[in-house]
């Protein structure tokens, strides 16, 4: 049962478990700070009782909470939602979404939520939402994978901080949630795709795709080789942004490019993105997913008959870079970490390169990078005014490869 928000609701408590069936009870509530009370704050609280409905007076404590610094990036100033949703082990089949909460963007705001007894929560943030016959649609912003924090844990999470660039979904946490479809799989000679343009950085994060209202221009391409031969290329879609393509079985060298533009009112920043990966792949037999993931969601029973395949990854942190996605003009420091889609066969990773450009990639003058080892490098250059589009590239033992290229990754001033 729930209750809209400000609906009057009785409770009579109870002091004998039931003995029949079973009762699990919780309640709500989110509170937020007052206007002026420094950096805004929100509390995101529920606490579980199983057997009996107990006295309806809670406490939240660091001991029952879980701290999030929230930090919400946005190239332009604009109204929009955000939403939390916390779900316990018994709502797993029956449980109901929160509502979501009007933001103003960019923002910064500490969020404290209850943690413990397994809950878990998901969300999302929408950086402007449109009237479609009733229903209020999401634009421009990040979904956010199933969550579970501990008791006085506080983590800090960023929310569409740029370059956006594509991703996948990943499973964040090791319990709870639901099953997520890989990135990239193969399944006998049948490969499909579930990446998502203009996604930002932050495990479990994935952006909206190919998708836009009227106002904004959003479309992208995409070419898949084998061989060196082309065998498959298109527009790409909403969801799957890259449809699936079948492949010959014989062992063979991938390659998928992937363009993705997004403009409009709303967007000034990462408004185009170019990624091409390459890897081996071969002939797939045998269930390898494991718990947790699934070939294809929807399938029931759930379907693992198949691989995820050795895409290189790219998460890139822009130092000092404010909720804007501007910069002090100077000395530029990027954190560059390349990995591979989780599950995946790993491969060492055996080099990285950053290139830069002030002028929308007319011209490029490299970074020095530095390895920091585990596929974690460090890139610095001098800029000093208008927007940076950055090239990065990476590359592993086992022939596979990344190279990405955002334009107007972020703003000087």
């Amino acid at each position: 049962m729930s209750v809209a928000p400000g609906g009057p609701i009785w409770v009579a408590p109870t002091k004998t478990p039931v003995s029949i069936g079973t009762l699990d009870t919780f309640p709500y509530r989110r509170l937020t700070s007052p206007k002026g009370s420094g950096v805004p704050y929100a509390y995101a609280l529920q606490y579980p009782t199983s057997g009996v409905i107990p006295s309806q007076t809670y406490v939240a404590s660091r001991a029952n909470m879980a701290t999030l610094d929230a930090y919400y990036y946005n190239d332009v100033d604009s109204v929009g939602v955000m939403q939390q949703t916390g779900m316990f082990p018994f709502e797993a089949n029956d449980f109901v979404l929160r509502p979501d909460h009007q933001l103003s963007y960019p923002t910064h705001q500490t969020e404290y939520v209850s943690a413990g007894h397994g809950l878990g929560w998901f969300g999302g943030m929408a950086k402007y939402t449109h009237d479609e016959g009733g229903f209020q649609a999401w634009y421009g912003g990040q979904y956010d994978d199933f969550k579970v924090y501990s008791p006085g844990q506080s983590v800090r999470e960023n929310w569409n901080a740029f370059p956006l660039h594509p991703a996948g979904p990943v499973r964040v946490s090791k319990t709870g949630g639901w099953d997520v479809q890989p990135p990239a799989e193969r399944s006998g000679d049948t490969v499909a795709f579930n990446l998502l343009p203009f996604s930002d950085n932050e495990p479990g994060h994935t952006g909206m795709g190919i998708y836009g209202e009227p106002t904004d221009t959003v479309f992208g391409t995409y070419q898949i080789d084998q061989n060196g031969m082309k065998i498959a290329e298109g527009a790409a879609g909403d969801r799957p942004t890259v449809p699936s393509a079948t492949l010959s079985p014989e062992p063979s060298t991938i390659r998928m490019v992937l363009d993705a533009t997004r403009e409009g009112p709303a967007y000034k920043l990462s408004t185009q993105s170019h990624t091409e990966w390459t890897w081996r792949s071969q002939h797939q037999t045998g269930p390898t997913l494991p718990a947790g993931y699934r070939c294809a969601l929807g399938d029931q029973p759930p379907d693992n008959n198949c691989a995820v395949e050795p895409l290189m990854t790219v998460q890139t942190t822009i130092g000092g870079m404010s909720v804007h996605g501007t910069v002090a003009g100077g000395r530029q420091v990027v954190d560059v970490q390349l990995g591979h889609l989780p599950t995946a066969k790993p491969a060492a990773i055996t080099g990285a390169t950053v290139d830069f450009s002030t002028d929308d990639g007319k011209t490029w003058r490299p970074a020095t990078v530095r390895s920091l080892g585990g596929g974690k490098f460090t890139a610095c250059y001098t800029a000093t005014t208008g927007f940076v589009t950055l090239r990065e590239s990476g590359t592993d033992a086992a022939g596979g490869a990344i190279s990405e290229t955002v334009t107007r990754a972020y703003q000087l001033t």
